[in-house]
């Protein structure tokens, strides 16, 4: 076997021997008529484009569904007659005592998404959909009574919250 010495500069002794190797090995892959190609005859170069072109719309495809996942598990209702719907608690909220018609009185509903949405957020949500209601009929809001989750939020036991409320007339300014 016959040994070739290296003709790079000294200073580059550490870079010297790697670089005559890939060399050396480039050399007879173009002899050999197959630079670049694997044992099918397929460009290296071709087949990482492939991958990366397949890998990427799959990992884009895996993340877009689990969001849409996570997003699906949030849960909420329209605002609904307080008479005509149910609770969505073993126990009903506790309202109290009032003297509206119940054609004024109404119910509102969510669930949040994961354990690991506050509490606060979802009355905050559900106050402003209650106020929207309002005010899209001229009138506001009187809250009646409330029910929401207790701790801890693992295992399916998300936080939720159902708000009883009547919508009244605007108090009148003076």
């Amino acid at each position: 076997m016959r040994t070739e010495r290296c003709t790079k500069q000294p200073s580059h002794r550490d870079f010297c021997h790697d670089s005559c190797l890939r060399k050396k090995s480039r050399q007879k892959q173009a002899a050999a008529g197959d630079r670049g190609r694997s044992a099918t005859g397929i460009s290296l170069p071709a087949i990482r484009d492939t991958f990366m072109k397949t890998k990427t719309p799959t990992l884009l495809t895996i993340a877009s569904l689990m969001s849409i996942l996570i997003a699906g598990c949030a849960y909420d209702t329209p605002v609904q007659r307080y008479s005509e719907s149910k609770s969505h608690f073993h126990k009903p909220p506790e309202i109290m005592s009032h003297n509206y018609p119940d054609k004024d009185v109404y119910r509102i509903f969510q669930q949040g998404a994961t354990g690991f949405v506050p509490i606060s957020s979802i009355r905050e949500d559900l106050e402003a959909q209650a106020e929207r209601f309002a005010t899209r009929q001229g009138k506001s809001i009187v809250i009646l009574g409330s029910n929401m989750s207790k701790p801890p939020y693992i295992l399916g036991n998300f936080p939720r919250m159902e708000l009883i409320f009547a919508v009244i007339d605007n108090p009148k300014k003076q």
